[in-house]
């Protein structure tokens, strides 16, 4: 990832014959990079016209929820943190922006319109372009076995409903789920 960040930055001192004076990490990558390699000074501030090495546009995370008030709520907390979140109320147009614009996270609900969240998770899982792609389940199934259900379907962490923003981002602290 270190590899990855000083490409992007000798990238653009080819292209602005120029050093940056400050690089922006994605809040995904920040952490890791604190947590591996700790010799590198990282602020944690962002500063106006900074240049963006993995920008948010790259971080792209793809709700799927059919409660237009939750999924008000995930965009914004997701906007905040940088990210780009794209909604979606069923599976069939998750589906969609899936095969069409793969997603580096999905933010799944078990309880959808038109398919279970669950069946989605699997057909995700049995794609082979797809399967990597981490999904925290959001749902409000707070029994053990639906837990035990949901992760042994292979989402990557499970959330139940309600939930803080708080809550939600330490569940997304950073590479755990983005590469």
């Amino acid at each position: 990832m270190l590899d990855d960040i000083l490409q992007c930055v000798q990238a653009f001192e080819r292209e602005h014959n120029a050093s940056p004076d400050v690089v922006y990490i994605n809040p995904f990558h920040y952490d890791a990079l604190r947590r591996y390699h700790p010799d590198v000074f990282l602020s944690g501030e962002t500063f106006p016209g900074a240049f963006a090495c993995n920008s948010p546009d790259v971080a792209r995370v793809l709700i799927v929820e059919d409660d237009a008030d939750i999924s008000s709520l995930l965009v914004y907390t997701l906007k905040s943190a940088r990210l780009n979140p794209v909604a979606s109320a069923d599976c069939k147009s998750a589906w969609k922006i899936l095969s069409d614009h793969p997603p580096d996270l999905v933010l799944l609900d078990w309880m959808l319109p038109d398919m279970s969240g669950i069946e989605l998770l699997q057909r995700i899982r049995r794609n082979t372009s797809l399967a990597g792609i981490p999904v925290i389940m959001l749902t409000a199934r707070a029994e053990e076995s639906d837990r035990v259900r949901g992760l042994a379907s292979g989402a990557d962490d499970y959330i139940v409903k309600p939930f803080s923003t708080r809550e939600l981002c330490a569940h997304q602290q950073p590479t755990a789920y983005i590469q």
